[in-house]
């Protein structure tokens, strides 16, 4: 009796069998939604190939703003957080992040050279003497140098300033002001420590322009780091440089401070001192922000370079005492960029993103195309121009 009774109640809590075409269809009705849960609770591994796992994951993290044609990318520039430039011989394009061209001026020249500084863009004509500043809404003015122009510069309110190749000189620097105004032009003969010019930088407050100049005159090379003060229009200080080498990049810091690159160190130039901070075999590229300084550098001969990260205020490794504690990716890092305390660098395809304060750490991000520049828009998103497309990486 009492088997009788349980068998009696499994029965009573098992559904009713379907009856007619009205039960079979909500027999179908009731499968599918179970179907549909399983589904909704499955990995996705179990329905999506390894290759379209990846796609879904990139997708979700790159949006890839436009592609380019063949050579296209190499015209483009990161600008600010909202557009791109393309720069060729004869045309200066403010490009969106859709890829719509929004603005338009045209140029005159054979060789541009390009420098970007927060809100303006200063294009050179390399060789030749036409340059033309612009900013967020277009050109801002244009010129003519009386000499080739070799270097250009544009400082953080749109003061200008080129190096020109004149006759019977080492060089000249002239400096414009933000209206195009003259301010100085400072020629460079034989005397004591000068030499030629072979790069500058101004201050952050715009009110002085750093010189690195080497003297080639003597048994051995020698450089100098003149500063200029564009208010007075006078040299404030000549500073004989550590070593014999060039140092064509200049940081200035800030109270003073300069650091200067070299091929294989890193001064720290400070009022009377000039002393090297950092120093490895070779050094490949460079990023300078307002905390510190990111290389790609080998510490010894015959090895491939390594990503660092030196804060200012760090005593450095001049001694190469850490030298051997870099972070790799792979054996052809290039691309280096910094900003916002993040780093970025490129491997092949692909960029590694990583904190300034810990590198070892970095995000690995498929950019399906070499990469030809990149840059922070903020610190949660990297602009990446490749070969063949402008993508957008949200870190």
């Amino acid at each position: 009796m009492a088997v009788r009774e349980n068998r009696k109640e499994m029965r009573n809590v098992s559904p009713p069998r379907p009856r007619g075409l009205g039960g079979l269809i909500l027999l179908v009705f009731v499968l599918i939604l179970a179907l549909l849960f399983i589904v909704a609770k499955a990995p996705g591994t179990l329905f999506v190939s390894a290759d379209d796992q990846a796609a879904e994951y990139l997708s979700l993290t790159t949006e890839e703003a436009f592609t380019l044609s063949d050579g296209e990318a190499e015209q483009l520039y990161p600008f600010n957080s909202d557009h791109l430039v393309k720069i060729s011989n004869d045309l200066v394009s403010y490009i969106s992040f859709k890829g719509a061209v929004e603005n338009t001026v045209a140029i005159s020249t054979m060789n541009p050279l390009v420098t970007i500084n927060k809100n303006y863009i200063l294009v050179a004509d390399q060789g030749a003497y036409n340059f033309y500043l612009l900013d967020n809404n277009g050109l801002v003015l244009q010129g003519k140098t009386s000499s080739p122009i070799e270097g250009a510069a544009v400082s953080l309110s749109g003061k200008t300033a080129f190096i020109m190749d004149e006759i019977y000189t080492k060089g000249v620097l002239r400096v414009l002001d933000e209206e195009g105004k003259h301010i100085l032009d400072w020629r460079v003969r034989d005397r004591l420590r000068s030499g030629y010019i072979i790069s500058m930088a101004f201050t952050e407050d715009n009110q002085k322009i750093d010189v690195s100049l080497l003297n080639t005159d003597g048994a051995a090379l020698k450089s100098y780091l003149t500063r200029l003060d564009l208010q007075e229009q006078a040299i404030v200080s000549s500073l004989s440089l550590y070593g014999s080498t060039a140092y064509p990049l200049i940081y200035p810091a800030g109270d003073d401070l300069v650091f200067t690159v070299g091929s294989t160190q890193v001064l720290k130039n400070q009022g009377a001192a000039s002393e090297p901070w950092l120093t490895f075999d070779i050094i490949q590229e460079t990023s300078y922000d307002q905390n510190g300084l990111a290389l790609l550098a080998s510490p010894v001969a015959g090895q491939s370079p390594s990503l660092y990260y030196f804060a200012a205020s760090e005593q450095g490794n001049a001694d190469r005492g850490s030298a051997g504690t870099g972070t790799s990716f792979g054996n052809n890092m290039y691309g280096l960029t910094s900003g916002y305390g993040m780093i970025s660098v490129a491997q092949g395809e692909d960029v590694y993103i990583a904190k300034q304060a810990n590198l070892a750490e970095a995000n690995q991000y498929a950019c399906k195309g070499l990469i030809v520049r990149q840059f922070f828009l903020s610190e949660s998103h990297l602009l990446v121009i490749t070969e063949n497309s402008v993508q957008v990486i949200r870190v």
